[in-house]
């Protein structure tokens, strides 16, 4: 097996020694792609390996809007946008934008620079899963994200696969402080997944108390 082939393999079980010891042996394996055009920076960051999306940077490769996104290094996103702004809202090969990308990890820098560009806060993932920015966020429990995306107009309801709304999602992880900032924006708390579930039903099943409270206040 190929070098780039192996880096996939290696960040999916985070060995790091024999990743070291593919990036010394190989140093442009850091730019490798897998068969979806993913990067390995970006595989490293789907893994929560921000230990090997380190070592990948330090090798100083020139990173695209995507992974800029991802990693939260806002003067690249800053660098690629002024060149091309279209990048702004560009969709990545695995189907996720650069603010969807930025809000599912937390990169609160990167987020607002993105929103104050203009990026389309309702623009959803072209896969599979469906996810618009705010999914990304919530599913982050990012509550400064969740609350900049709304500001910026997110609408509040959008459906993902399995038919579940941002607050479906919060209500599932009992985050009150986010659950509290979608009902605000008008979140639906009748809203059903595909298989008939509740924000409310969710909560009560995941034993997220606090949060079925608030969730079964009359409006």
């Amino acid at each position: 097996m190929e070098n780039w082939e192996r880096v996939f393999e290696v960040i999916g079980k985070g060995d790091a020694k024999a990743f070291a010891e593919i990036l010394a042996a190989d140093p442009q394996a850091a730019m490798a792609r897998n068969e979806n055009g993913v990067s390995a920076v970006l595989w490293a960051a789907y893994n929560r390996r921000w230990d090997l999306a380190a070592m990948i940077l330090d090798k100083g490769i020139p990173l695209d809007i995507w992974e800029a996104s991802a990693t939260g290094m806002t003067d690249r996103v800053r660098e690629l946008a002024a060149r091309v702004p279209a990048l702004i809202d560009a969709v990545s090969p695995d189907g996720f934008s650069p603010l969807g990308l930025a809000a599912f990890f937390g990169r609160e820098e990167t987020v607002e620079f993105l929103i104050d560009e203009g990026a389309d806060v309702n623009a959803r993932s072209r896969n599979e899963l469906g996810v618009a920015p705010l999914h990304s966020a919530v599913a982050a429990r990012n509550a400064r994200i969740v609350g900049a995306l709304l500001g910026a107009g997110a609408q509040p309801n959008p459906a993902q696969q399995g038919g579940f709304t941002p607050l479906h999602s919060a209500a599932m992880t009992g985050d009150v402080e986010i659950v509290r900032l979608l009902l605000a924006s008008g979140a639906d708390k009748e809203a059903r997944s595909n298989d008939g579930k509740t924000p409310l039903a969710i909560a009560e099943e995941k034993n997220q108390k606090s949060a079925a409270d608030l969730l079964r206040m009359k409006d």
